[in-house]
């Protein structure tokens, strides 16, 4: 009884790898999605503040 046990537990572990791998595998994905969008927005213009004339995503308050 125990033996098969611990055979369901080495099955249930290499599942939960698996699925780790699985989830691992996503996340890089959306990781590169993630590094890709910082370099797209950058490729837009940013507006100059006229004040301080640095670029400004957000507009500085006035």
């Amino acid at each position: 009884m125990g033996n098969s046990l611990t055979v369901v537990r080495w099955v249930d572990n290499k599942y939960f790898m698996e699925k780790l791998k699985l989830r691992h595998r996503r996340d890089d994905q959306t990781a590169k999605m993630d590094f890709a969008k910082p370099a797209a927005i950058q490729q837009q213009a940013v507006p100059i503040c006229p004040i301080c004339a640095t670029p400004t995503r957000t507009g500085h308050w006035l």
